[in-house]
């Protein structure tokens, strides 16, 4: 599209449609032929703009309703709800720097009232979901209410309420939004003593983060990072899916439509994008543990040094440490850890399958139990063994291969310059060596992570709501800026203020998780040497009573 219609002075021909006469060729039967006549209208443009360089939308909000209402939902919030993003940047920008800053005083003052934030957060995670999807659950049946109550009493109303245009999407929103709360909630009750055990590993990273704050900049570069990735990404995406094909539905509404390799390209985009995210995540990890692992092993060398400039040292050494040398490995665990992700998640499952199954093994026998598929006959016979066979294969899978994928392994890269794979190896055996049950990660720590971001997402959805729909230049009909889809870009900003939270729940996990395998490492070299482990090092007296308490316990 070369230019768009700027006002109301201009006209363009538009094509309604077409009709067919039918005219028989000759005599013989079934033998026709048709004239096709293409009709154009002169018509009066009004005021537009660009959207992906293809498109021109009009800025006048009756007749994008209008316009609306021609696509199914998908198209609607491909089209209408991130063409938005252009608009209301300024907004998304205060929510994201706002997302950062509360990040960073997350980690700061987490020592201080770290039970208020956790409870504050949890509450908040119950809440707002079951809140927003309460309230979509009203706009299903506003209309309804206003019609039969508000109209009776001739009481009218000019409230706002969330919806996104179509009573299934809204039903199905919130629907997801209440169970997601309520089952959060019931999972925050069921584990609390894990909940509480989880906040002293969370100690033991604010113990570290408060004797080195440089530490802060690794969150807050690495959420401007992925907050980088994520836009010009999402921009390029967004150009990717607009060259599909318009064609009608079934539905009398337009939608795209795609070929096979479209498809292919699109999904590619999406793994390769995804990939890229992770690649920062594993970066940041990366970082993270190399400047904690320093910091931890550094001895009294130097107490007479302000640790701050040293660990600004530390980090940006990590950093082009891991982009020049270990990029590769950094890449290949970014995948690894991605893919077998869900299955690494059924691990307390299975670990709690084999102690039931050593159990039953040792109060029924090794053969009665080992073998007990073998008593039945016939086709369940079969079946059975082909159940037993595709689970030992697993277990095979699991015992040799995806056990090993930890983000540890960054750390045992950054400490002996070791690949992904042969770093993950001896991280596993340090951690089984130990014979220590600790772990910075876990169902609890997973909850405190969806808790944390959560609460911030759902304040900043809201937030952004509220401040494109209060402030003139997002409200006024006659603003350039006008923001008439208000849902989808408060969902953008509530996706980014999420991402950008997980930066900083992910520097606190890795610098707890290099913390304790360090002091697993440090705890066997001292067994070793017969070492006394009550000679600690001066900058690690504020956590070492932790450690201690943790491990005999």
């Amino acid at each position: 599209m070369e230019s768009c219609p700027e006002n109301k002075s201009t006209h363009h021909r538009c094509f309604p449609g077409s009709h067919n006469i039918e005219v028989v060729a000759d005599d013989s039967p079934g033998s026709s032929a048709a004239n096709t006549t293409n009709e154009f209208h002169v018509v009066q443009d009004y005021e537009t703009y660009h959207v992906a360089g293809r498109y021109c939308f009009p800025r006048s909000p009756n007749v994008q309703r209008q316009l609306r209402l021609k696509f199914d939902w998908g198209q609607q919030v491909l089209l209408f709800g991130f063409s938005q993003v252009s608009t209301a940047w300024a907004a998304l920008f205060a929510s994201g720097s706002l997302a950062v800053f509360f990040g960073c005083m997350f980690l700061m003052f987490f020592e201080r009232i770290e039970q208020f934030i956790i409870e504050f957060s949890l509450v908040l995670a119950v809440l707002l979901p079951v809140l927003t999807g309460s309230i979509l659950f009203y706009s299903v049946w506003k209309d309804d209410l206003e019609e039969q109550f508000f109209a009776k009493y001739s009481v009218t109303t000019a409230l706002r309420l969330p919806s996104f245009g179509d009573k299934f999407v809204d039903t199905l929103v919130g629907l997801f939004l209440i169970a997601y709360g309520v089952c959060f909630g019931i999972a925050s009750l069921c584990y609390a003593t894990s909940i509480r055990t989880a906040l002293s590993n969370c100690e033991i990273a604010v113990g570290a983060l408060s004797d080195m704050p440089s530490l802060l900049v690794c969150p807050t570069t690495a959420s401007v990072a992925r907050l980088s990735v994520i836009y010009l990404g999402g921009l390029g995406l967004a150009w990717l899916l607009t060259c599909g094909e318009v064609r009608a539905q079934k539905d009398a509404r337009h939608g795209f439509s795609y070929s096979g390799f479209e498809y292919l390209l699109i999904g590619s985009y999406l793994f390769v994008l995804c990939w890229i995210l992770q690649v920062c995540k594993s970066i940041e990890q990366y970082v993270i543990s190399y400047a904690v692992q320093l910091w931890y092993f550094q001895g009294n060398k130097t107490v007479g040094e302000r640790r701050r400039d040293v660990g600004s040292a530390w980090i940006w050494r990590g950093l082009c440490v891991g982009l020049r040398w270990h990029l590769g490995s950094l890449a290949l665990g970014a995948l690894l850890l991605a893919i077998t992700g869900p299955a690494r998640c059924l691990q307390p499952l299975l670990a709690a399958n084999r102690n039931r199954g050593k159990s039953e093994k040792n109060a029924n026998g090794d053969a009665k139990a080992g073998n007990s598929w073998l008593q039945f006959s016939g086709a369940e016979g079969g079946k059975a063994c082909q159940v037993h066979g595709a689970a030992s294969r697993f277990r095979a899978c699991w015992d040799h291969f995806i056990c090993y994928m930890h983000s540890n392994a960054y750390l045992v890269v950054a400490m002996d310059s070791d690949g992904f794979m042969a770093a993950s190896q001896r991280a596993r055996g340090v951690v089984e060596s130990s014979g220590n049950p600790m772990s910075s990660t876990g169902k609890a720590m997973w909850m405190l992570h969806a808790a944390a971001g959560t609460a911030v997402a759902g304040i900043f959805t809201w937030f952004t709501w509220l401040l494109t729909g209060t402030l003139d230049v997002y409200a006024d009909p006659n603003s350039p800026r006008l923001v008439s889809s208000r849902e989808e870009v408060s969902i953008l900003a509530g996706a980014l203020a999420w991402a950008t939270m997980q930066c900083s729940m992910a520097c606190m996990e890795m610098t707890c998780s290099t913390v304790l395998f360090c002091y697993t490492i440090d705890r066997q070299g001292r067994a070793r040497c017969g070492i006394d482990s009550g000679d600690q090092q001066s900058h690690l007296k504020s956590i070492w009573h932790i450690l201690d308490d943790e491990f005999e316990t």
